[in-house]
């Protein structure tokens, strides 16, 4: 039985559009299953699992982001020698007495690579036996989830039993809230400037790099980490993003800083598709642990994405159309101007 929270739970001191409130409406009328809040970028969805949570009459819950659950999830799988039973009794741990959830809240999640969907299937097959309710957000539907083609078949059937034990609901109002409002969080206080003419590098000069041998880059986050970055001396987009990083090394940096610098930062079409999920997935984190980031391009924001296009980018311009950037931009422009970048095609290392 999933746990209710209360109608009041999503009173609020704006008035909740019809997709919005057909959703609180669904978490606070009692029901055997989960819940599958899903739809584009800004819409809400965020809000309303964190509402639920906070109103939900359980003290057994647990509330995380997809990709620090995953993380912890993978070291727990390791630690465990590979018991996925073990590995979900330490996750499930809501504090020190070993109180295991029976409600687990996922904001964000989303499924690309073909290992962690192997791994994924297992972890919801041992979540469903234990009769854990789910209540997760995503900016993919369930039947989009995987998306690369050679890889999606397999992960079907675990679809199929997404939408068995949890109710889909399509979060899809007409305004993206994110852009078209503000924020006081310290993310939303950093920003998106142009590097001075005379501090960057040129662009050809810099696209030839970027699909150059990266192993020259590679070495570890920590290795080089003085403590909390800032001004123009900050990490390269190159650095971060053109080398071998998994989102465990942006969770595991922004658990030691404060503030980042990103320079060098170049249009999203210049790279391959693995720098590109990379930079989508360190705002993500920096977003999700509210890091302020200044980030000094070569291109204006409104001209970052031009040529792209998918979910994952949709929820990254989103996220950077909250800066206080020194250069604001339309974002509706930059929608309209974006072709395809939506990691479905076959990897490739350039455009």
């Amino acid at each position: 039985m999933r746990p209710i929270a209360p109608p009041h739970t999503f009173d609020a001191d704006f008035t909740l559009d019809d997709a919005q409130a057909s959703a609180a409406d669904v978490l606070s009328t009692p029901g055997t299953e989960g819940v599958y809040l899903w739809g584009p970028v800004g819409r809400g969805k965020t809000w309303l699992l964190d509402a639920y949570f906070a109103g939900a009459e359980t003290t057994a819950k647990k509330r995380v982001h997809f990709h620090a659950f995953f993380r912890d999830l993978h070291a727990a799988y390791f630690r465990h020698r590979f018991s996925i039973d073990a590995a979900i009794d330490d996750i499930l741990s809501t504090d020190d007495t070993g109180v295991q959830a029976e409600l687990l809240c996922f904001d964000e999640f989303h499924v690309h690579d073909i290992g962690d969907a192997r791994l994924i299937t297992r972890m919801l097959d041992a979540l469903f036996v234990r009769g854990v309710a789910l209540v997760v957000t995503s900016n993919y539907a369930p039947d989009d989830l995987l998306p690369n083609p050679l890889y999606h078949p397999t992960f079907v059937p675990t679809i199929e039993k997404l939408k068995k034990n949890l109710e889909v609901i399509c979060v899809d109002g007409p305004v993206d809230y994110r852009a078209a409002g503000t924020s006081g969080s310290r993310f939303a206080s950093g920003s998106w400037s142009l590097q001075e003419r005379s501090l960057r590098s040129d662009q050809k000069k810099l696209e030839r790099s970027l699909r150059s041998d990266q192993k020259k880059q590679e070495r570890s986050l920590r290795s080089d980490r003085t403590g909390p970055q800032s001004g123009i001396g900050g990490r390269t987009f190159a650095d971060l993003c053109c080398t071998a990083r998994s989102t465990g090394d942006y969770l595991r940096l922004f658990e030691e800083t404060t503030s980042l610098t990103v320079t060098e930062v170049p249009a999203l079409s210049t790279v391959d598709e693995f720098a590109a999920q990379r930079f989508a997935n360190l705002v993500d984190v920096a977003y999700d642990r509210d890091v302020r980031v200044d980030f000094h391009a070569l291109v204006p924001l409104d001209e970052f994405a031009v040529g792209c296009s998918g979910l994952d980018t949709d929820r990254l311009v989103s996220r950077l159309s909250e800066l206080g950037s020194s250069v604001r931009t339309d974002m509706a422009t930059a929608t309209s101007s974006r072709a395809s970048f939506d990691f479905r095609r076959p990897p490739s290392l350039g455009t």
